[in-house]
């Protein structure tokens, strides 16, 4: 996302994008802003993803999540959101992260520290994600930030009902009323009520 940059970056791309023909950008949020700055920009939709899509099983009882394990990505807040849930709720039911990054220790430790280790599972990226989305029945994303969210328009191709926050710029542009539930940020209650 464009509010993401840092000051150096900012100021770089302040004296270069001016002069350039068009910026394609796929998120209504940074086309708006580019436009309030005077950057020649266009808005671009991201395009569906080439995958084998397939009917997902809703009755496989599998939240999934997929992303790199940073701060941005923020999957340690799904973890406590999913520990949050009453135990009755979540009977039968696995949140699976896939991914790997720099707080894969910090989720591991989290789930053994909390009792979590029968109903979430961290596995590293694979090469089938086709088999991951389609063996799901939830997309769940906590991410800060999302440049785009790719997952997410993944996810909705094989049908999946999506949740995440609102955050800055993807999410908003891919969920909808038909399609999932999208959080205001920093509202982990109403989150956890959409996905129990």
């Amino acid at each position: 996302a464009a509010s993401n940059y840092n000051v150096v970056y900012r100021a770089i791309k302040n004296l270069t994008y001016r002069r350039c023909h068009a910026y394609c950008v796929p998120t209504k949020m940074d086309f708006e802003l580019y436009r309030k700055y005077g950057y020649p920009v266009v808005y671009t939709p991201h395009y569906k993803p080439i995958l084998k899509y397939k009917t997902v099983d809703f009755n496989s009882r599998v939240v999934l999540n997929i992303g790199r394990f940073t701060p941005d990505k923020n999957q340690l807040e799904l973890i406590r959101i999913w520990a949050s849930i009453s135990e009755e709720i979540r009977e039968g039911w696995v949140l699976k992260i896939i991914g790997t990054g720099e707080l894969v220790q910090e989720l591991q430790n989290f789930i053994v520290s909390n009792g979590l280790s029968s109903s979430i599972l961290i596995e590293p990226p694979m090469k089938n994600v086709e088999d991951v989305y389609a063996s799901a029945s939830i997309f769940a994303l906590t991410s800060r930030s999302e440049g785009f969210g790719m997952v997410l328009l993944e996810a909705a191709g094989f049908g999946l009902p999506l949740i995440a926050f609102n955050c800055p710029s993807g999410p908003r542009d891919i969920i909808n009323n038909e399609n999932g539930y999208l959080i205001p940020e920093g509202n982990i209650q109403l989150y956890k009520e959409r996905l129990s």
